[in-house]
């Protein structure tokens, strides 16, 4: 649900990834985990925005990793134009 321009900011201070290939590419990063699970705490709109507050765990082969984070969704004719997670410390 991608746009083919949209932009992905992995957290609010990563540079953002442009495009829809693109995004997927660095998403598939995360094929190499051997467990993924995303815990969706609340989700809420307003308008063309989607809020999901989550907590997202992921067990690599060297590592685990939890975080805990808002994800910031711009919808534009049905699709994701923007996504931005921001970390909640």
């Amino acid at each position: 649900l991608l746009s083919d321009d949209c932009v992905y900011r992995a957290t609010e201070t990563a540079p953002p990834v442009t495009g829809r290939v693109a995004i997927i590419e660095r998403l598939q990063r995360l094929g190499q985990a051997t467990f993924i699970e995303f815990e969706v705490v609340e989700t809420f709109a307003r308008g063309p925005i989607v809020v999901n507050d989550r907590f997202d765990r992921f067990e690599l082969p060297e590592r685990k990793i939890e975080w805990h984070g808002v994800g910031v969704f711009h919808i534009k004719s049905g699709k994701i134009a923007e996504w931005s997670d921001f970390t909640i410390r």
